[in-house]
């Protein structure tokens, strides 16, 4: 019921497809509806302890992967054409079977992936000229009303980038808290010294956040328990 890095994360369309996943996954799961919506962005958004404004600090859309066609080339082909897609050949071939060998007209574009997740061939874009103070209101609006919640990333679809910046056709797919990670930082275009910059400033809010509840008269969880939860999330 995690599907963290998408593991184990499928899309299904018949009955018969959800019982041959739910005896596959052989653990806790969720079932959500699948959202058509054509954009996916994830949006991390910052406020402190008792203030009633926050600010968005990182805006990634997600590109899918997919392929375009020639017109002669199979998608097999078109994929090992792709650094990115190369690394999910094994993964299509065993999903699409013969079906890998299909030619793709020329100028059609296919959808392989439909989960937005790195691990799964999803491009990370950096989209940070979106953040606005229009877009803070936004998230301002979406995160007040969830009581105790100041810093994380919301993964959402919506219909438009127009869309997005008015608060209109937004779906959230999933809402990480204290672990969230800027997912711009994983756009190809940015250094390894630039991810970790970013890391470190968003770092640096949270532990001014954390500085705040304590000051609130929030506990922080005691360190053993700590220790346990971690251990007990990668065992």
């Amino acid at each position: 019921d995690v599907g963290e890095r998408g593991t184990k994360v499928e899309k299904v369309s018949t009955a018969v497809e959800l019982a041959a996943q739910i005896r596959a996954i052989g653990a806790a799961f969720i079932v959500q509806e699948f959202v058509q919506e054509p954009l996916e962005f994830g949006v991390l958004y910052s406020r402190f302890p008792g203030e009633k404004k926050g600010w968005v600090t990182s805006v990634t859309r997600k590109g899918f992967l997919s392929v375009t066609g020639d017109g002669r080339s199979t998608i097999d082909e078109l994929m090992q054409q792709e650094t990115r897609a190369r690394f999910q050949l094994d993964t299509m071939r065993a999903r699409l079977g013969e079906g890998i060998r299909e030619i793709i007209p020329a100028g059609e574009t296919r959808l392989l992936e439909p989960i937005g997740n790195h691990c799964r061939g999803t491009k990370f874009i950096d989209n940070n000229h979106l953040i606005s103070s229009t877009l803070n209101q936004v998230f301002d609006r979406i995160a007040q009303p969830i009581e105790g919640f100041h810093f994380g990333r919301f993964d959402l679809k919506v219909r438009s980038v127009e869309d997005l910046l008015a608060g209109r056709t937004i779906r959230i797919l999933e809402l990480n808290g204290a672990s969230s990670e800027p997912g711009h930082i994983y756009d190809p275009r940015h250094s390894l010294r630039e991810a970790y910059r970013d890391l470190a400033r968003h770092w640096d809010i949270l532990a001014e956040i954390c500085q705040r509840q304590k000051v609130r008269g929030v506990q922080p969880v005691p360190f053993r328990t700590l220790l346990g939860v971690t251990w007990g999330h990668f065992r």
